[in-house]
């Protein structure tokens, strides 16, 4: 998701994550609401919305780009400091303003909800990329009003499958193809399985624990999408055929059931089909910062504040924009002041820019 590395000149990544962050903050806009009318719910009767396809194919990025990271790392520590770098500090930032600044101006009383937070388990919360759960915090406007930011579940679920690619790079699995496209087709049938509700043997509930089924089969089938096209299909050529057959089989399943059975193919397709595209050339749509992971970050605060400051009346179309508008003003602040600099710690001392002192006047 947050992974601002280009493999390939000419590509339109930047834009793609920039557009699936702000989704996101459509998609929530309706649930944060109680409004059932999204319009990709409705047309998939009830299968997907559109933040959950922006998820999917973060994903799908990540494992594409994460993959081409740790072939092109100087070494198992530098890519494992890489991802840190990336996703920790501007999380631990967005942990702290959301308790110390966003929520204060929501309660309603402001000692009363400093002094009821549990200090040492946000702490801990913030250091394991979990979601924070404030004492004495609520917006009652809001159809979810206890949680300050209930994205965050996903970012650590990330982190865990660059985990993954580091785990397979060290085995030198990933120089096994056959394996990690056998690895990836696993995945899908496991997570295809617990989407169509079927039953499992006994001996596989025994060994496996049922929250281990909800959310880590599905988003890992993504990712490994992703590492797929990465160590087989690097210089994919997309045509307009195979992305209208990725485009109808994704509304095959939409309509008929059993979207999460075709997505992980069609989705994938149709990324990289944008991402590659001659047709529209967005190549530099992140040279003033990429902003797409503080978006992500702060889209949900953006859209608890809205409500409480509007009292809930507003209608997704209005929410979506004034939350987008504030997450982005977010996401610059934190990308200029937290996000660069940390990126600038990933280049080795000899490359870093040199800090100049002006001399005093003689």
């Amino acid at each position: 998701m947050p992974e601002p590395l280009n493999p390939r000149p000419g590509n339109n990544f930047d834009a793609l994550r920039f557009v699936f962050a702000c989704a996101v903050i459509y998609a929530h806009s309706y649930y944060l609401l109680g409004n059932p009318g999204e319009a990709v719910t409705v047309f998939s009767r009830g299968q997907a919305h559109s933040g959950r396809i922006a998820v999917h194919a973060f994903f799908i990025i990540s494992g594409y780009l994460i993959t081409i990271s740790f072939e092109r790392s100087r070494s198992t520590f530098a890519f494992l400091q890489n991802r840190i770098l990336r996703i920790f500090p501007g999380f631990i930032a967005m942990g702290f303003v959301c308790i110390l600044l966003v929520a204060p101006v929501i309660v309603s009383d402001v000692h009363a909800y400093f002094a009821g937070q549990n200090w040492p388990r946000l702490l801990y919360s913030i250091a394991t990329l979990q979601k924070l759960d404030l004492a004495n915090f609520s917006v009652p406007a809001s159809h979810d009003p206890t949680q300050i930011n209930g994205s965050l579940w996903t970012i650590r679920i990330e982190f865990e499958c660059y985990l993954v690619t580091l785990f397979l790079g060290v085995a030198l699995l990933l120089k096994r193809r056959l394996l990690i496209l056998g690895l990836f087709f696993a995945v899908w049938l496991l997570q295809s399985w617990v989407a169509l509700n079927l039953p499992f043997p006994a001996w596989f509930t025994n060994v496996v624990p049922a929250r281990a089924l909800t959310a880590h089969p599905q988003f890992l089938s993504y990712y490994l999408a992703g590492t797929v096209v990465a160590l087989f299909f690097r210089d994919l050529r997309p045509h307009w055929v195979p992305a209208c057959l990725a485009l109808a089989a994704w509304i095959v399943g939409a309509r008929a059931g059993g979207l999460q059975v075709v997505e992980p193919f069609a989705l994938t397709y149709l990324v990289f089909a944008l991402a590659f595209t001659k047709s529209v050339r967005l190549h530099g749509f992140a040279r003033h910062g990429d902003f797409s992971y503080g978006i992500y970050l702060y889209g949900w605060p953006m859209q608890q504040l809205v409500l409480h400051l509007f009292h809930g009346e507003l209608s997704p179309t209005t929410l979506t924009l004034l939350a987008t508008l504030a997450a982005l003003a977010c996401a610059a602040l934190s990308w200029r002041f937290v996000e660069k600099p940390a990126l600038l710690l990933k280049r080795p001392k000899s490359e870093r820019p040199a800090v100049v002192k002006a001399r005093p006047a003689a």
